[in-house]
């Protein structure tokens, strides 16, 4: 059993035997859509991608942690500084 349409093949109206141009816009659109994607062969996937709330809550945590590290780099910085200001006072007094 296979899932592609074969390609001459024509579909029915999913509207219950209305014709295309009854049918709301919204709905001859999609129906547009559909039969273009079936003539193309292509199958339609609107199955969530199962791992991505997993990779957003990864890319979060490493985000707080690059903010975490900023933080100490930049309170090492200051810390630096403050020294370096320190021995120039005392190379200045010797």
């Amino acid at each position: 059993m296979t899932t592609s349409p074969s390609p001459g093949k024509s579909y029915p109206s999913p509207s219950s035997g209305a014709s295309p141009s009854s049918l709301p816009r919204w709905r001859q659109y999609l129906l547009g859509a559909c039969n273009t994607a079936r003539h193309l062969g292509a199958t339609l996937n609107w199955r969530r991608d199962p791992g991505y709330e997993q990779r957003m809550s990864e890319n979060q945590i490493a985000i707080e942690r690059s903010k975490e590290r900023t933080k100490q780099i930049e309170s090492e910085i200051l810390r630096v500084r403050n020294d370096s200001e320190q021995i120039k006072k005392e190379t200045e007094q010797l």
